[in-house]
This record gives C-alpha cells, sequence and structure tokens, in this order.
C-alpha cells in the first residue's frame, strides 16, 4: 500500500505542476539500470518501487500526526 499510494502521489503532484519528486524517482532509474547490464531493469524498478514507498511512508506518517494532534487536542476540551 505505501508504494502504491506513494506512487499515486508522486504522480498526482507531477499532474499539478510540482514536477520535481516525479522526476527525480524517473531520472534515478535509468541512470541505475543502465549501468549494471543484465539485472538493470530490476534494479530500476527496484529504485522506483522504494522511492514510492518512502514517499507514501512519509506522507502517511506526516498524516498520522496530524490527525493525533487534532484527536488529542478534541478529547482535552
Amino acid at each position: 500500500m505505501l508504494w502504491e499510494g506513494g506512487h499515486i502521489l508522486l504522480v498526482g503532484a507531477d499532474e499539478l505542476g510540482w514536477h520535481g519528486p516525479y522526476e527525480l524517482v524517473n531520472d534515478l532509474e535509468p541512470s541505475v539500470g543502465d549501468s549494471v547490464g543484465a539485472l538493470g531493469q530490476v534494479l530500476a524498478w527496484l529504485v522506483n518501487t522504494s522511492l514510492s514507498a518512502c514517499n507514501g511512508l512519509a506522507v502517511g506518517a506526516v498524516m498520522v500526526a496530524v490527525v493525533s494532534q487534532v484527536r488529542r487536542r478534541d478529547a482535552v476540551r
């Protein structure tokens, strides 16, 4: 789920005009894949997948922190 969600967020941000993260991931893929030979495609896929999962994890962690703070604030009232 982290991989899929992270990739959806990367593509969505790119379509909304924030091209940096998506271009970073897509620029790293061929640089890893072309330098290794036969395993290049597998490594390129692993780079894309790992970076998408890290993106999903980071955004998810921020969302958990925000929701926790909102719930804590509401519980105090």
